[in-house]
């Protein structure tokens, strides 16, 4: 058989690619016994050259291609073995590998991009076979692959970069050298000159393939360089950075083949782990995703489960590690499959991702531990939360049984599986170990920064907000069991100490544990009002303590001290500086007698309380639905403490009594009526902030109160909508633009506005004539005054407009304009 059968057989399949390679390497040891090798290597190239012509997707040409790598492969092999027999570690620079990288290296600059990609081809290929090339033709191909790396043919990117990714190794190990020789020969540096310099710094590979990494448009180069770079401190930055690709396979690929090829994640620091969580768990690509949580629920739990479990066999076996040296281990059999579910390990990988930071509701901790309980069904059978479990909270531990409970709470045969194990603890006992955490969390609160570090209150009110989110989940139809967490929250509610966030909890656990009748919210408002009026007797307490320690003596009785903070009295049609008054004259009576340091902090502390009470009211109407006439009580904490705080100085009081106002005005017409006006004057006098919450409330109350345009039967609204606090929000800030804007658009999709086609002119003069008005929508002015003015976010509108008008023409809700005889 010739050179040019063994050729057409090759191209034909790719089966039997062995079988002519053994034939072609017995022709070429003929060519040698009759010294025509160099024919032998000729007739090799001249086919080579042939295929150069075949296009990218004829099959041919890549059998072809595949013949050439695996008998220049077989040849390398017989090389290395001759190389082994004689004792010869000289190259040989006349195979026929490298004869062929030397004449294909003119064709990767061809013109043609089929003659570029497949000389640019083989030698990608061929440089992943050689294992030594001189040193010329190492730099020659180098040079032009490092060209190639910017043709404007992505196949020809990708083959280049593959080729580099494999060079990068050796290069890597030369600059390694050459930064420890330039080190020692650091005296000697004016040995060097400029163009020295610039050679050493132009010569760096791997820089040029971290900016194709990194701007490169096509995904599979990228992606190709992602799995062929070193993992390097310098590279890894850049490698884990593809996990933002914009392309969804590369940030696939990053998941599911780099991370295991990384090794150990706990090389990683915590803020890189916490930022890999999020951004795979809440991908738009379900793809990601779940290479996300495999990662998460695989790779990361079985490197530590492996470590405890090697850990706890040298002690068992009595192997404890010596640096001075020791007998030689024998070689352990590598594990298959999962280790054993190990809750050890799984709270120190909760640990190693900070979960404090990351267990928040902003978090990717629950994402992430929501998928490890759906994809590892032998942690669920080895949790148990018992009494003992509860009495030794971690923060690691304590958010492991939230999202447990979380878990049994999604899934109900779970949940029954779970009592019947006594896995769960009752709702008595849960009470109990909860009002421990309270405590705890406020003893250390009382002592003072010498004794007792930041870090551990952290921690301490992390565990508590666990626990109370675990009671969102408890099941309260145990009548004592409901009483013990009824009696507990209640007295949460009222301890002024607790951080905003754990009393938030606490109110919503409160409402669960009342039934959902108006019976129960009534109860449940009452409880809450009294705890505002629990924390708000604080200020009485320390005055008339204070009072009595300074003074001693009695004075006469004014009719405020009748009063306290809470027993003002206003209308809610009334709502002038009289409301004000009264309040600012009992500070003034309280802080008479007091030194200038104590007022100081008397004033602080009472900012601070009713900054406490209206957060709590805030969360009260946050979880009721009646309306204020079936409930007068809701009528006095509005006149008493919400308005109040409209008119204090302080910006955060007033923010907050904003949101309170409007969250109240969502449950009450008469009420968001009244109060309209309040809106639109803190929207044009208050600052950023305030405009964004005022702009909000006002978009949710015409949302909840107002009657839509296709809710009547003639196609209008009973009230017209006034969008003129939106108009002119358009003239404030940015953020304030782009809040409005948003609003407009929401109160559009939300069926307040009524897409319209614009008539023809017969039709104008028609109604003309017929002497009609022509009604002007808002929406319409409100889409032209931003447009006009270039709002931030204008464009936002004009698409929904667009998007409704097309949706209602699909739908044949708008009549088409007449035609002109």
């Amino acid at each position: 058989m010739s050179i040019a059968d063994i050729f057409d057989d090759a191209q034909k399949s790719g089966i039997n690619h062995r079988s002519l390679t053994k034939r072609l390497h017995k022709l070429e040891a003929k060519y040698e016994a009759q010294n025509k090798h160099s024919d032998f290597e000729e007739e090799i190239k001249d086919y080579v050259l042939r295929c150069l012509e075949v296009t990218k997707s004829e099959r041919a040409g890549q059998n072809i291609v595949k013949f050439v790598c695996t008998y220049c492969a077989f040849e390398q092999s017989q090389i290395s073995e001759k190389e082994e027999q004689d004792g010869d570690d000289e190259e040989d620079t006349n195979s026929v590998t490298s004869q062929i990288l030397i004449m294909l290296l003119p064709h990767t600059a061809a013109k043609d991009k089929v003659l570029r990609y497949r000389a640019t081809q083989i030698v990608s290929q061929l440089m992943g076979i050689v294992q030594e090339i001189e040193d010329e033709l190492y730099q020659a191909i180098r040079h032009e692959l490092t060209k190639r790396i910017r043709d404007k043919v992505p196949a020809i990117r990708l083959e280049a970069v593959c080729a580099l990714g494999r060079l990068l190794e050796n290069e890597m190990d030369q600059e390694a050298q050459a930064a420890q020789e330039k080190s020692r020969n650091s005296e000697d540096e004016e040995m060097l000159d400029d163009d020295d310099y610039e050679e050493l710094e132009s010569a760096s590979l791997l820089d040029k393939l971290l900016d194709v990494l990194q701007n490169d448009t096509n995904a599979d180069v990228r992606k190709a360089l992602l799995l062929n770079l070193p993992i390097e401190p310098k590279t890894l930055p850049y490698l884990l950075e593809r996990a933002r690709d914009k392309d969804a396979a590369v940030r696939r690929v990053m998941y599911a083949k780099l991370m295991p090829n990384l090794g150990d994640f706990r090389h990683l620091s915590m803020s890189m782990r916490e930022k890999l969580l999020r951004w795979g768990l809440r991908d738009r690509d379900e793809r990601v995703r779940k290479a996300a949580a495999k990662m998460f629920s695989t790779l990361w739990i079985e490197q530590v489960a492996k470590t405890n479990a090697q850990t706890e066999t040298q002690i068992n076996e009595g192997i404890v590690p010596s640096i001075e040296g020791g007998e030689p281990q024998q070689p352990k059999k590598k594990h298959i499959g999962f280790y054993n579910a190990d809750i050890p390990a799984l709270l120190e990988l909760l640990e190693r991702v900070d979960v404090i930071n990351c267990g928040q509701e902003d978090g990717a901790g629950q994402e992430a531990m929501s998928e490890f309980w759906n994809l590892r069904p032998d942690y669920v059978q080895a949790v148990v939360i018992d009494d003992t479990f509860l009495a030794e909270l971690s923060p690691e531990s304590a958010f492991m049984a939230r999202t447990f409970y979380d878990f049994c709470a999604r899934n109900p045969e779970q949940h029954l599986i779970a009592l019947e194990e006594n896995k769960l603890p009752e709702v008595t006992r849960f009470g109990f170990h909860l009002q421990t955490c309270l405590n705890n969390v406020l003893n250390m609160q009382a002592l003072s920064e010498d004794e007792v570090e930041e870090e551990a209150i952290q921690e301490a009110e992390f565990i508590c907000e666990q626990l109370l989110h675990i009671a969102h989940t408890l099941d309260y139809t145990d009548e004592i069991g409901r009483r013990k967490m009824f009696e507990s929250l209640r007295r949460v509610i009222a301890m002024h100490d607790l951080p905003e966030e754990i009393t938030k909890l606490a109110i919503e656990a409160l409402r669960l544990t009342c039934t959902s009748d108006i019976a129960g919210e009534k109860e449940f408002i009452a409880v809450v009002q009294e705890a505002i009026a629990e924390v708000q007797d604080v200020l009485t307490e320390d005055k008339s303590s204070s009072t009595n320690e300074d003074n001693g003596t009695n004075r006469e009785h004014s009719p405020a001290d009748d009063e306290s903070f809470v027993s003002a009295q206003s209308e809610l049609s009334t709502r002038s500086d009289a409301t004000a008054r009264p309040v600012e004259t009992q500070a003034e009576l309280r802080t008479k007698n007091m030194t200038p340091e104590e007022a100081e902090a008397y004033h602080l502390k009472e900012v601070l309380i009713q900054l406490k009470c209206l957060n709590i009211a805030h969360t009260l109407l946050q979880n009721i639905t009646s309306d204020f006439s079936s409930n007068i009580s809701l009528d006095t904490m509005i006149n008493t403490l919400i308005i109040p705080a409209l008119h204090n100085q302080q910006a955060a009081l007033r923010e907050r009594a904003i949101e309170c106002l409007g969250l109240a005005c969502l449950l009450s017409p008469a009420l968001e009526r009244a109060n309209r006006s309040v809106f639109v004057y803190c929207m044009r006098k208050g600052h950023d902030e305030l405009r964004i919450s005022c702009l909000k409330i006002l978009c949710d109350c015409i949302t909840t109160h107002h009657t839509k345009s296709t809710d009547t039967d003639n196609g209008q609204a009973a009230e017209q909508v006034d969008l003129s606090p939106f108009v002119k929000a358009f003239g404030y800030s940015a953020e304030v633009q782009t809040v409005a804007t948003t609003c407009v658009a929401k109160l559009m999709m939300c069926g307040f506005y009524k897409p319209k086609i614009a008539p023809v002119e017969a039709n104008q003069e028609d109604e003309e004539e017929e002497g009609g008005e022509k009604v002007v929508d808002v929406f319409e002015q409100a889409i032209e005054a931003a447009t006009e003015a270039g709002t931030k976010g204008y464009e936002l509108l004009t698409k929904v407009k667009a998007a409704l008008v097309a949706d209602a023409r699909g739908k044949e809700q708008i009549e088409e304009p007449r035609r002109q005889s």
